[in-house]
């Protein structure tokens, strides 16, 4: 990949950063976005402070990892279905641009909640409940119709993560009876 550039959409969250410090170790140059800004900065990498992602110009033969959307399940879902359309319309931007690939981060959400079996991308149990959930799936189908990469993403664990994170919830209650997680639905209570 020597002659594509790396461009990062939503540098400032915590895979974001990670991809951004991972991939300065390699040749290749690579271009990072954010809405907010990112607090520690990789020394080679290029950081640009965007309003937004529709209209921003890439190098040609560019690999674009796409994990600008929100994890904040219930502001999409207070949002509603103004939410999918407003994502399809950023990765239609995207792929209209002369890309190598787009490389989607996607959630498990997309799967119904209530099955105790390995799940996969051609999993039957690909049910979207939720408008979270919707739009990651509409915006999975547009990404991989035009030959993009989707990695469905679920918490994620490490230095930096989320405050968000199930584990950071999980972690900050140790010392308690009980672990209570929290859903953006309900409280789910788990004795320890």
């Amino acid at each position: 990949m020597m002659d594509s550039t790396f461009i990062i959409l939503g540098a400032s969250g915590f895979i974001g950063q990670h991809l951004a410090r991972n991939f300065s170790n390699h040749a290749t140059p690579v271009i990072c976005y954010s809405r907010t800004p990112v607090k520690k900065q990789v020394s080679g990498v290029s950081y640009h402070l965007v309003n937004r992602y529709e209209g921003l110009e890439f190098p040609a033969n560019s690999v674009i990892y796409h994990l600008a959307e929100t994890h904040h399940i219930r502001e999409v879902e207070e949002y509603g279905q103004k939410y999918i359309e407003e994502s399809l319309n950023l990765a239609s931007c995207l792929l209209e641009q002369d890309i190598k690939r787009l490389i989607y981060a996607s959630s498990t959400a997309v799967y119904d909640d209530n099955q105790s079996v390995l799940l996969g991308p051609d999993s039957e149990f690909v049910h979207p409940k939720t408008i979270y959930a919707q739009a990651k799936l509409a915006v999975e189908k547009l990404v991989l119709k035009h030959d993009g990469a989707v990695a469905r993403l679920t918490n994620t664990y490490g230095s930096g993560m989320s405050e968000l994170s199930i584990f950071l919830d999980i972690l900050r209650q140790l010392e308690k009876e009980k672990i209570i997680l929290k859903n953006y639905l309900k409280k789910i209570m788990v004795n320890i």
